[in-house]
């Protein structure tokens, strides 16, 4: 308002226009009493710093924002994080749902990235799931050379690699739910997962069998037959007949470790003690 003077540091002070007898009400009239009105407004405020009252909107413009910010969660941006969210988040879907009702769109947002990285990191669902089968199978040769230290004995190591497998494949249950209606209902994906998954697990096995000095003068075949079997045995009594067939699974375990010691002991007479 032109009417209208600041004082020095910002402060608001009434019109000098009116003349006293104005101020007073004297002259009457609508639009001397609007103005006494606004002087009486003006001199309320007049205590008011402008440019702090600014700063102080400006300050709680900034805290509100920032209170916006927070709520939305941030999005991974490292390229291994964000993997590593997709093939997570795709493992609890596809468990909960199914892998043909779970959606790219579904994975996206329970993993806070954008829809477009599936297509760019995987070239899609199925390319998430052979993802998801790799790194379960990773994480189990991991645990098994760090967890299971090497025996003595090829029966002992046969015997322990199949109760490890045993307890290994019970716990991924769920994933093996997955993997298995999608290796049927796309034979593509089956072709690739027998790579990844039992041929891969089996070479590891094989690889630690070869160490043993009992296994020195044994065929190639012959080693990467037993470990084909502790794969074997161990899918077949920890998920096909606990989880599918609705053995019990202390049932199960006695059973697979019944026939593991039949299967060493002939190994045993066979080779006259390896």
């Amino acid at each position: 308002m032109s009417s209208c003077n600041s004082r020095p540091g910002g402060a608001i002070e009434g019109p000098k226009h009116l003349s006293p007898a104005s101020r007073n009400g004297s002259l009457g009239g609508r639009k001397v009493k609007r103005l006494q009105h606004l002087t009486r407004i003006l001199d309320e405020l007049h205590p008011i710093d402008v440019n702090a009252f600014r700063e102080k909107a400006y300050f709680i413009m900034s805290i509100t924002r920032q209170s916006r910010r927070r709520k939305q969660p941030r999005r991974v941006r490292d390229r291994a994080a964000r993997e590593h969210a997709l093939i997570s988040a795709a493992a609890k879907l596809f468990a909960s749902r199914g892998y043909e009702a779970a959606t790219t769109r579904e994975i996206a947002l329970e993993a806070n990235c954008a829809e477009g990285l599936i297509h760019r990191y995987f070239r899609g669902k199925s390319g998430l799931l052979m993802a998801l089968i790799q790194s379960r199978v990773s994480r189990a040769l991991a645990e098994m050379n760090t967890r299971l230290a090497p025996a003595p004995k090829l029966d002992q190591e046969i015997i322990q690699l199949v109760a490890f497998e045993l307890k290994r494949v019970w716990q991924d249950q769920d994933f093996f739910k997955v993997f298995i209606p999608c290796a049927i209902s796309h034979p593509a994906i089956g072709r690739v997962a027998r790579t990844v998954g039992p041929q891969r697990r089996a070479q590891a096995i094989a690889a630690r069998l070869r160490k043993l000095e009992e296994c020195r003068g044994r065929s190639s075949r012959e080693i990467e037959s037993m470990a084909y079997f502790v794969g074997l045995v161990g899918f077949m009594f920890g998920f096909l007949h606990p989880a599918v067939l609705g053995d019990g699974r202390a049932h199960s375990r006695e059973v697979a470790m019944s026939i593991t010691k039949t299967f060493v002991r002939g190994l045993a007479a066979r080779n006259g003690r390896c």
